[in-house]
């Protein structure tokens, strides 16, 4: 190899490793600047829902209340949902899921009660906005775990006679939740699940904010064709099982229903192994 050729191959050489060190920063630059504007957008997100209108909630200051949010709660609970928080983030974020639908074999596993306190314990964490959809359009309860009676709901923006900042509302106390309340019961619940309507919704308050978590409390699998419907529309799935109440013949049955679906993970409510009673 004459000296020529073998100036021109140490050339190559140190260009490709110029060219590797310039990729490397490229790449690194990219992330930092990605992760600046999601910053940005959550942010921003989280104080387009800051200027909602506010609901007081009422329900809160018996001792029979389950919602984290109420100064009775077991401190047991709250490290329940912070562990169950912190496992939903990591999940969702490694696999860049922004919808998670929630439910239960039957009725009366809690599924709607964990929808509300996995949102209110998302919506503390100081880097999300957080949605709460009551899309158990057959036996809505997340408002009346509050006492809110909201005048506006699902049913208006479906009509078309409301937009989606009239029917959403903040609870008092919170900065980074938004709930999109139901306002009545449908009989035709999996048809509206599956209509353009509903698609267009979670499109729009997906891309509203890119680091948004959509919480969605669906109806029990075992009881309706619900989950199905919506199921092309949500990432990710929490199954909700009760102690007591949710047989494992039932549950695996339910499984086999769903065994198509991305199942994110089984809780266990009211179990015995935790102080309070109750959850996991």
């Amino acid at each position: 190899m004459s000296e020529i050729e073998e100036a021109l191959k140490n050339v190559v050489k140190d260009r490709r490793k110029i060219e590797a060190v310039e990729s490397s920063t490229v790449r690194r630059e990219q992330a930092r600047l990605w992760t600046r504007r999601r910053m940005i957008e959550e942010n921003e997100g989280a104080e387009w829902i800051k200027r909602l209108r506010v609901e007081p909630v009422i329900n809160l200051d018996n001792d029979e209340s389950r919602v984290v949010l109420s100064a009775n709660q077991d401190e047991a609970v709250r490290s329940a949902y912070k562990m169950l928080r912190t496992r939903t983030v990591r999940r969702m974020r490694s696999n860049d899921w922004q919808t998670l639908g929630v439910t239960s074999a039957t009725q009366g596993d809690g599924k709607s009660l964990t929808s509300l306190n996995l949102a209110l314990s998302l919506a503390r964490e100081t880097t999300l906005s957080v949605i709460l959809l009551e899309l158990d359009l057959r036996r809505p309860t997340i408002c009346r775990q509050l006492g809110v009676e909201p005048a506006k709901g699902l049913p208006d923006y479906l009509d078309g006679h409301a937009e989606i900042e009239e029917v959403l509302f903040r609870p008092e106390n919170t900065e980074r939740l938004a709930i999109l309340p139901n306002t009545e019961v449908f009989e035709n619940s999996s048809e509206v699940l599956s209509s353009p309507k509903v698609a267009q919704l979670i499109h729009e308050l997906r891309t509203d904010d890119p680091g948004r978590i959509l919480v969605c409390d669906l109806p029990p699998y075992m009881v309706a064709d619900d989950v199905l419907a919506f199921a092309p529309l949500a990432d990710a799935f929490l199954i909700v099982v009760s102690e007591g109440v949710t047989s494992r013949q039932t549950l695996h049955k339910g499984l086999d229903i769903l065994q198509e679906l991305p199942i994110m993970g089984v809780v266990l409510n009211r179990s015995e192994e935790v102080s309070t009673g109750y959850y996991y």
